[in-house]
């Protein structure tokens, strides 16, 4: 069996609300609650869910930019919430980003050149004309050639850009690339470009991906496992083919049955949640899906479901399948 790259355990975080005169503490925002996930060297993990579910959170934990509430964070065995500032930094040679938005996650004062190169200059990798060198070869890889190095972002669409930031995040050949919906942004025929070009670099360069995204179509690409996630609990996680074909949770069939059919002629049978998705400063009692969950029954109210291996490798939270 292969060992895991990263090991995420019980991660939870809670952002304080604060109020009065004092700032006391007066409540709390559950973004993510208890996750636990595991990403194989040179596989892709995807986490799937509404906006606001916490998705984002987990990957801003992994990359720690920011500290968990409780849980820890293993990579290659090592917890990184137990690093000091010097081995985090060399962790960051490890762990890389690409983020959703490429307008705003390039800065507009620096050449492309520049901005390439720059894991280089922080990590004194290479001369000057070195670095150049490899930022164009870099380029080339992402499909952007030469004559980009001199030139700022704002010359560029957004496709580009992001082809940008993805050779930003594989200039140190990390291990790991966390994929804050990189192509969220991007019109469909340039995702597509985008999804392929990331596929390609990972199957050059082995690395895994943990994918964020809300796009269900996008994670079925990509995705050798995939987590449903829902409130900041895992409601359904397991190898992507098994989760699109055979969905245990009430959850994971509703995001499933809402995703568009490429064929106008095919219906399909979408299902219809109703209600709105709880306030995560105040979470429900029981399983937080039973709110509006067609299949609840009143013991969900009150047990929380465990995350339980229903077939190899294929988990889920619900106490009705």
């Amino acid at each position: 069996m292969t060992a895991s790259l990263l090991n995420v355990s019980g991660l939870v975080k809670k952002f304080p609300i604060r109020a009065g005169v004092f700032s006391s503490v007066v409540g709390h925002v559950h973004a993510v609650n208890g996750v636990s996930f595991e990403v194989a060297p040179g596989k892709t993990f995807g986490l799937v869910g509404e906006s606001g579910c916490g998705k984002t959170t987990t990957g801003r934990l992994v990359l720690r930019l920011m500290e968990p509430t409780a849980g820890e964070v293993l990579f290659n065995g090592v917890n990184i919430f137990s690093l000091g500032a010097s081995a985090l930094r060399e962790l960051r040679k490890k762990i890389q980003i690409v983020f959703q938005d490429p307008y705003s996650s390039l800065n507009p004062r620096m050449t492309i050149g520049a901005i390439v190169s720059e894991p280089f200059h922080i990590f004194n990798i290479g001369e000057k004309k070195e670095r150049m060198e490899m930022a164009a070869a870099l380029l080339d890889k992402v499909g952007m050639g030469r004559d980009a190095l001199a030139r700022y972002p704002h010359e560029f669409s957004g496709g580009q850009r992001q082809r940008v930031g993805i050779a930003r995040a594989v200039a140190l050949n990390p291990d790991l690339v966390v994929c804050d919906e990189p192509v969220s942004a991007l019109d469909v025929s340039i995702q597509a470009q985008v999804v392929n070009l990331m596929l390609d670099l990972q199957q050059e360069r082995n690395m895994a991906y943990l994918f964020i995204s809300h796009d269900l179509l996008v994670i079925e690409r990509v995705c050798d496992t995939v987590g449903i996630m829902y409130l900041g609990a895992m409601m359904e996680m397991g190898p992507a083919a098994r989760i699109y074909s055979n969905p245990i949770h009430p959850y994971t069939e509703a995001l499933l049955s809402a995703t568009p059919e490429p064929d106008p002629q095919t219906k399909g049978n979408r299902i219809m949640l109703k209600g709105e998705t709880p306030n995560p400063i105040n979470l429900p009692s029981g399983c937080f899906f039973h709110t509006r969950c067609p299949l609840k029954k009143k013991d969900c109210e009150t047990v929380v479901p465990p995350l339980t291996e229903r077939s190899p490798g294929h988990f889920a939270a619900c106490i009705v399948r």
